[in-house]
């Protein structure tokens, strides 16, 4: 008779051996994991780390944190970190405004055969971007104009903006999503100053005319009477602030959200659209592209001139530089354009908050969920969406030469 061993034993050893193997494999590959770096600097130095980017050739990868706010790279990968300009770094090289380092594990960088932990790449200054006026010409015959970060041999570009130089109006600014959007940034509590041009304005002062005595004096003039001024100017909500073409909230670094404080970012808008449409409309936005894996390029603009209504009964368009100069628009709108899909929605917001709404003001047809319109109560504005191609029946073709930025 053949008596049969129990399998179990056996069973029992193979599967120890298949977990021992496993394990083996797994911690080899944490190990591996471990190898790399992953970089965060102390809340209290945001404000002076350089701006870390990979170039390669004549274009370049800023490196962004995740979600959980570290930068990752593979270990022995080099990449640069800059201050841009003539801004040095404060310790590790302080006669050097850029560069090269390498990736040795963790929070961990190597620099000239010493390793250093990432926050002791501080810059002596809060790295600045300038603004730059180019040769290219953007919607036929305006003026391109670059804001970024001028490196040793390259310029880190964020946004690019069409300017009509004769008017002073920015028409539109263009930048390419960031990933993540906006799950992570450095939240930039204190507003830096908004920074002039001479090279756009010439010697116009442009704090003055923003500031709101002088917005009074200037609609005063243009309506022909206090009294009719303020009817529209009453309180802190109806009054006309910088509204951002790019908001700040949009970009994750220190740096970047200084770079959106520039007078060419910015166009005369209603605070209490700006605060509340508007604001709702950017939040969501960033909301929405945090969770899309698409890559987007994001254009926002103007279109139209706001008018208010003078002593004598008769809309006058509204500038704060009469008689056509830095204009109060009468739309503000929004590009979300689909690199992947080369398709986009454009959300249109009525910068006026004592304009009837009437059907005439669809300029395009309306495409949005219901919820994005305002009735006249709210007196804040109205906002709709249309399809890129609709809208640009109306606007014109935007130039795709944005679309890179």
């Amino acid at each position: 008779m053949i008596i049969l061993k129990p399998l179990f034993p056996y069973i029992y050893f193979l599967f120890l051996l298949s977990v021992i193997y496993n394990f083996g494999d797994a911690a080899e590959d944490l190990q591996s994991q471990s190898k790399d770096c992953t970089l965060s600097a102390k809340k209290s130095d945001f404000k002076f780390m350089p701006i870390p980017f990979i170039p390669s050739g004549s274009t370049y990868q800023i490196l962004y944190p995740n979600d959980k706010g570290f930068i990752n790279v593979q270990q022995d990968q080099k990449f640069k970190l800059t201050c841009v300009g003539n801004n040095t770094f404060d310790i590790v090289a302080p006669s050097d405004s850029e560069i090269t380092v390498a990736c040795v594990s963790g929070n961990e960088l190597s620099y000239r055969g010493q390793n250093y932990e990432y926050d002791s790449f501080k810059c002596e200054n809060i790295p600045k971007s300038d603004l730059k006026l180019t040769d290219e010409k953007c919607q036929t015959n305006h003026s391109i104009v670059t804001i970024g970060f001028a490196t040793k041999l390259r310029r880190l570009n964020m946004l690019k903006i069409c300017f009509d130089m004769e008017t002073k109006n920015s028409l539109f600014a263009s930048y390419v999503t960031r990933s993540p959007y906006s799950i992570y940034n450095f939240h930039v509590k204190n507003r830096p100053p908004f920074a002039n041009s001479q090279i756009l304005y010439g010697k116009v002062d442009l704090n003055k005319i923003y500031s709101i005595s002088e917005q009074k004096n200037t609609i005063t003039k243009i309506l022909g009477s206090q009294s009719q001024m303020t009817k529209y100017l009453g309180d802190n909500q109806h009054v006309l602030s910088r509204g951002h073409f790019a908001p700040k909230a949009d970009f994750i670094y220190y740096t970047e959200q200084y770079a959106t404080f520039y007078f060419a970012n910015v166009a005369p808008q209603w605070q209490v659209f700006n605060g509340a449409l508007w604001s709702n409309l950017e939040k969501k936005t960033r909301e929405k592209l945090s969770h899309d894996s698409s890559k987007y390029v994001i254009i926002t603009g103007t279109y139209g001139v706001c008018t208010l209504e003078d002593i004598n009964g008769v809309q006058k368009p509204i500038h704060l530089l009469p008689p056509n100069k830095i204009t109060v628009p009468l739309y503000y709108w929004k590009l979300v354009h689909n690199l992947d899909t080369e398709s986009g929605t454009v959300y249109i917001g009525l910068n006026n908050p004592y304009q009837n709404i009437t059907d005439d003001l669809y300029i395009c047809p309306n495409t949005c969920v219901e919820g994005l319109n305002k009735s006249n109560d709210d007196n804040n504005g109205l906002m709709f969406c249309c399809t890129q191609e609709n809208f640009e029946k109306i606007y014109g073709k935007i130039d795709t030469s944005f679309y890179t930025v």
